[in-house]
């Protein structure tokens, strides 16, 4: 069957035709934006600890009505300075967030020391030890407390500077000053107390990263103390967005703020919004919650020829919203390469949520080699599944060949090689990894943390697991270019009220 010729239309000529009364274009724009909206809905209810399928389905049949209604008011907001995608993004955000009353973001993803057992020290003074990090909280100035929303909010040092026009290097030594105050406020010991604060903050040097796992295996005051500093740092997380605004407000125009984040604003336009954001903890929540939801729908874009519940659930797999990802490869009709790929991601990250390795899953391994091609990148897929199972030697015999073809095959293989495989082989090319010009940065990441290894150790599993979360997206997307996707095909629609 042919598409229609509105279906083939670009989203502003289809914007137009639907102002000049083509109903036909207005449910090819319904039927071609779903995808997105739906994505960007999930990430509201995810943020808000909120898992339930119908509620998805009543907020993306709302938020349509919304756009339609009023003679598409919706849609004549749109001025066409930035993408239409990123400004039916931030619509949806808007409107998920006002229909679930802005009730408290519970389970916004934060560093990974969170995997650390709590103890009873972090129970017992959680009140005590939250309103010190309020009274420190109180004492920053407001570009410290900006950065701090935004490490709040998972963004990382480089994602912080660009958002407020800073450099990467100032945003660093503000998150240093930062972790100084929280444990000042704490009263830890210093030395300790700074490091713990700055690895939660995504501040820590590659040095102090690898000492801090290494030393939290084995010392059980580290481990102590890094489980009442993450138990703070999740207590603050939760008043601060919880918590009203303070002082005045800055209306920022969902147009607006979508120029903004898919870079179209320039020069003194975008000057005044970042100064705008550092006064506005509301507008930098939503500024920068919209950019990390343009990220994650780079995903559901490069998955368009897939069908829409098997697209949505790679979106929510790079996203690691793993409950969602399950749903949605569940409605999945099409038991396809790509279907099996996901799945085995899937299972593997189900394997890291546990946050202890285990290599009782051996027969999920067999079941993955089975249902995937060897021409389709399954050797990738598997590797990335032995490693979340703690078994390095499988993952390294998988991904061996594979090394040398891009950055999530090196990344993953060193990981092997690094994690207990060999890592006198790690080290050598950890060195040759960061010898080379313009490297990957989650590669030079994980290559700088092989080589501040000890003479002989591996790498703790703490890391391993932190980057094998960090390389999911960049695998589903390496996935989605170069291996498994085939012909370009039209996808069916994905149906909200189904």
């Amino acid at each position: 069957m042919q598409p229609s010729v509105t279906a083939l239309l670009d989203d502003r000529r289809l914007i137009l035709a639907i102002l000049n009364g083509d109903g036909e274009a207005w449910e090819s724009l319904v039927l071609r934006h779903q995808p997105t909206v739906a994505a960007v809905v999930v990430r509201v209810l995810e943020a808000h600890g909120v898992f339930d399928t119908g509620r998805l389905r009543t907020l993306v049949q709302t938020l349509f009505m919304d756009l339609e209604r009023a003679g598409y008011a919706g849609l004549r907001g749109w001025s066409g300075r930035s993408t239409f995608r990123a400004y039916l993004a931030a619509f949806a955000r808007e409107s998920a967030e006002a229909a679930l009353g802005e009730t408290t973001p519970v389970s916004l993803r934060i560093p990974s020391t969170t995997s650390l057992p709590a103890t009873a020290a972090s129970v017992s003074e959680k009140s005590s030890e939250l309103e010190a990090m309020l009274v420190a909280l109180g004492r920053l100035a407001p570009q410290h407390q900006a950065i701090l929303w935004l490490r709040v909010l998972g963004l990382k040092a480089s994602e912080i500077a660009s958002l407020l026009g800073l450099p990467q290097t100032t945003v660093l030594a503000d998150l240093h000053h930062i972790a100084r105050r929280f444990s000042m406020g704490l009263r830890l010991e210093p030395a300790h107390g700074v490091a713990a604060f700055a690895y939660v903050l995504g501040a820590a040097t590659v040095k102090e990263q690898v000492q801090l796992a290494l030393r939290t295996e084995y010392q059980d005051t580290v481990q102590t103390l890094r489980a009442r500093v993450s138990a703070a740092w999740l207590a603050l997380r939760r008043e601060g967005l919880s918590a009203e605004e303070l002082g005045e407000e800055v209306v920022v125009t969902t147009d607006l703020a979508a120029a903004f984040a898919d870079g179209s604003l320039q020069n003194s336009e975008r000057n005044s919004l970042e100064a705008k954001l550092i006064a506005s903890r509301r507008t930098l929540f939503k500024t920068a919650s919209l950019q990390q939801d343009l990220q994650a729908l780079n995903v559901l874009r490069a998955a368009r020829s897939l069908e829409n519940s098997l697209a949505l659930g790679a979106t929510c797999l790079a996203a690691g919203q793993v409950r969602w990802a399950d749903y949605f490869l569940g409605e999945t009709s099409d038991k396809s390469q790509e279907y099996y790929a996901f799945k085995a991601i899937y299972d593997g990250l189900s394997q890291l949520e546990r946050k202890e390795p285990t290599t009782s899953a051996a027969a999920t391994v067999v079941r993955h080699e089975r249902s995937l091609d060897p021409k389709s990148g399954n050797r990738l897929v598997n590797g990335f599944f032995c490693l979340c199972l703690n078994d390095f030697q499988a993952a390294a015999s998988a991904l061996e060949e594979l090394s040398g073809k891009g950055p999530v095959y090196r990344q993953l293989y060193l990981l092997a090689l690094g994690g207990g495989h060999s890592v006198s082989d790690a080290k050598r090319m950890a060195t040759e990894t960061l010898a080379r010009a313009l490297p990957d940065p989650l590669l030079t990441q994980l290559a700088e943390h092989i080589r501040a290894l000890p003479q002989g150790r591996a790498l703790p599993w703490e890391l391993v697991r932190r980057h094998l979360f960090e390389v999911v997206s960049p695998l589903i997307m390496r996935l989605l270019r170069t291996e498994l996707t085939g012909p370009s095909r039209i996808p069916p629609p994905y149906h909200p009220s189904a």
